[in-house]
């Protein structure tokens, strides 16, 4: 019926894989829980994950732990290669289950052989003590949290690749693209070449909680790659001759920014500023449009480069 396909970087898996496979008795459902780590750095974590797979191990979870890092994208074209049945479903490894009792019986009210059913996910709900997790707490709740009506209004902006089940035969048929190896826009871009090729995506109201917010530091060091990734895409597209996908408020400014007019005013602003954006950010001190100042700072560095 289900291959659960769960990619793992530094990450402790074992509340996760105990949710899941506590809701796939119940329904006494065919399925498998497929765990592979990405060579991940933090090898306690490893050890810690590889011995409760082992103490738990049958012929539905498996586990098994790279020795070199794949990425993003290529980490789940290879799950897809290791599952038996007909639908993979998705899920991060810093996804909790929560309180949502019904998360695999739902996902199983919406199997479609040319659909990709996207869940969604939500965050905490009261801000962190920890101060330093507030960034990323902050950007998430303001930025990410958006409701399944608008998520359908434009379906390839919101698909999160987090908590998704699609056919097999879509996935390998159309595999995440692994020029974009990093962190960042390689979700949107799979999701733009899903419904080129004629797919559909559908959003529904069942996420997981993300779980893993990082600090301040961490955060937007996943920010910068994120950016980096998205100007390799934007070339990708230029050398493809197809539609860039991207339709953001990052992309929309940065595009009006670069007219010749403006773009040498602009430059020397956030150039003279990005050291100060940056050190509020870090700080206590920050504020979403100091956020998206420095996002664009970072942009417009970086973009000449390539």
């Amino acid at each position: 019926m289900i291959s659960i396909c769960i990619p793992v970087y530094n990450y402790d898996i074992r509340e996760l894989v105990k949710e899941i496979t506590f809701q796939c008795e119940e329904l006494k459902l065919a399925y498998e829980i497929i765990c592979v780590d990405d060579s991940s750095s933090n090898l306690q974590l490893e050890a810690i994950n590889r011995k409760f797979i082992e103490e738990n191990a049958n012929s539905t979870i498996k586990y098994e732990a790279l020795t070199t890092n794949k990425g993003r994208s290529a980490i789940r074209n290879y799950l897809v290669t290791k599952s038996t049945f007909n639908y993979c479903w998705f899920l991060d490894c810093d996804g909790k289950v929560g309180e949502n009792k019904h998360l695999v019986k739902t996902f199983l009210q919406h199997l479609k052989e040319n659909t990709v059913v996207s869940g969604g996910r939500i965050y905490q709900k009261k801000i962190p003590n920890n101060i330093s997790l507030r960034l990323h707490w902050t950007w998430a709740s303001k930025r990410e949290l958006i409701d399944v009506s608008q998520r359908m209004q434009q379906p390839v902006q919101h698909f999160l690749s987090n908590n998704f089940v699609a056919h097999k035969d879509i996935l390998l048929q159309i595999p995440f693209n692994e020029e974009l190896n990093g962190y960042g826009y390689e979700d949107t871009f799979w999701a733009s070449e899903i419904v080129n090729a004629g797919f559909s995506i559908q959003h529904i109201n069942n996420p997981v909680i993300h779980d893993g917010l990082e600090i301040n530091s961490d955060f937007l060091n996943k920010i910068e790659e994120s950016i980096l990734n998205l100007i390799r895409l934007k070339n990708i597209c230029i050398h493809k001759k197809i539609e860039f996908p991207v339709k953001s408020k990052l992309t929309n400014l940065a595009e009006l920014l670069s007219k010749p007019i403006i773009k040498t005013f602009a430059s020397l602003y956030f150039s003279s500023n990005k050291k100060k954006w940056k050190s509020k950010l870090l700080g206590d001190n920050f504020s979403l449009f100091i956020f998206d100042l420095y996002r664009l700072a970072f942009y417009f560095e970086n973009v000449k480069k390539w």
